[in-house]
């Protein structure tokens, strides 16, 4: 590492996510405890990443190396976009966290609206390749990659896999092969690559399992499948929620700009009202409050609705009508048409009509009042 000799290694490259390695180095390498690292292998192979942790330890240095700049486990800020691209997602995360994206990455969609959450990098990462239904990991030479596997054969023989261990789904090969190919028509899903002491070098296969430490027992396996799964589960929890907001201004598109309490959600513009009534939208005015939440927790279907009991509107419109809706008490003026022949007698006073109006022909009217706020 970093041209200093290691005694042990246990490097760890999984298909989806960071690479790491456990190193034991001489006690004179006492460098190794921090900054950047780069591991040359025997095999040709070199990675690059950083040093997470380091110490001196029983006449050695124990490091762990993780890939990249070691910034994905950082928190960044909240932030909202509006129509971005998805590799500006993804470049400002990496930017933010002190990672470098790939140019090769498959990240040219372009989504309507994208909230990210105060959190991790590496989650904010994830939550990208989620929505977009893309992999993503950390490559060797430390650049986060998005892009699924292609599976494509390693092209080793039969000849240089041994010890298969199907109960374990590994074998050990004559090379290293990266997560992503396949081995005699099996997935990689992980790779391992193990230093003993008396300089031997050990690579192994993993088949399609969840990553867990090498040499993890069935207990321990299924202990690392559960935790997996609770992980990928309440990874964006966070959008899930409903968080209370201030209304800063409301667009012709009848969308919202809204300001978010909780330091943790980033102002937000764009978002639509749902009033859970078909054929009906609603102005408001600044100052009103309302819950901000995601629609199934996808940060690019943001969404207002329940309103405080307080708010008030300042127009509610029915299947986009421009008309006042009319109530019970409000003026109807009624026209007659001209020459219309009525039935009665008069008689004293005057002029005055006695008997019974008999129109033989209808009234028309025009409702001059209605609800000033609610149009049809």
């Amino acid at each position: 590492m970093n041209g200093l000799p290691v005694r042990t290694a246990e490097i760890v490259v999984p298909a989806q996510g960071i690479w790491w390695a456990d190193l034991v180095l001489t006690s004179d390498a006492v460098a190794a405890t921090s900054g950047p690292a780069v591991l040359e292998l025997a095999s040709g192979q070199s990675l690059r990443g950083t040093v997470r942790r380091g110490r001196v330890y029983e006449g050695g240095v124990e490091a762990r190396i993780i890939g990249g700049a070691g910034g994905l486990g950082n928190a960044i800020p909240a932030r909202h976009y509006r129509r971005p691209s998805a590799r500006l997602v993804a470049s400002d995360v990496c930017a933010e966290t002190g990672e470098t994206l790939a140019s090769s990455s498959a990240l040219d969609p372009e989504l309507a609206s994208w909230s990210r959450i105060v959190g991790t990098g590496g989650n904010a990462i994830a939550l990208l390749g989620e929505k977009l239904g893309v992999s993503w990991r950390m490559s060797l030479a430390g650049e986060v990659v998005f892009g699924n596997p292609t599976w494509a054969d390693s092209k080793l023989t039969a000849l240089q896999v041994y010890n298969r261990d199907p109960a374990n789904a590994m074998a050990e090969l004559a090379s290293f092969v990266e997560p992503g190919l396949t081995v005699l028509g099996e997935r990689v899903t992980r790779s391992t690559i193990s230093v003993a002491e008396n300089g031997s070098v050990t690579f192994r296969a993993h088949f399609g399992e969840v990553a867990v430490p090498s040499g993890a027992s069935a207990l321990d396996r299924l202990k690392g499948s559960i935790m997996a799964f609770v992980r990928g589960a309440i990874a964006n929890v966070d959008y899930h929620a409903h968080y209370s907001c201030t209304v800063v201004l409301q667009a012709a598109d009848d969308t919202l700009e809204l300001k978010p309490d909780n330091p943790k959600v980033a102002p937000i513009a764009g978002v639509p009202i749902k009033l859970g009534l078909p054929g009906a939208s609603v102005k408001v005015p600044k100052g009103a409050r309302v819950l901000l939440s995601w629609n199934d927790g996808d940060p690019s279907q943001p969404r207002a609705d329940l309103w405080d009991m307080g708010t008030g509107m300042t127009e509610l419109r029915f299947d986009g009508g421009g008309q006042s809706v009319s109530r019970v008490g409000d003026v109807v003026s009624c026209t007659i048409p001209p020459g219309t022949t009525f039935n009665g007698v008069a008689g004293p006073p005057v002029n005055a009509f006695v008997g019974t109006f008999i129109l033989p022909v209808p009234i028309t009217g025009t409702i001059l009042t209605g609800a000033p706020r609610v149009k049809a």
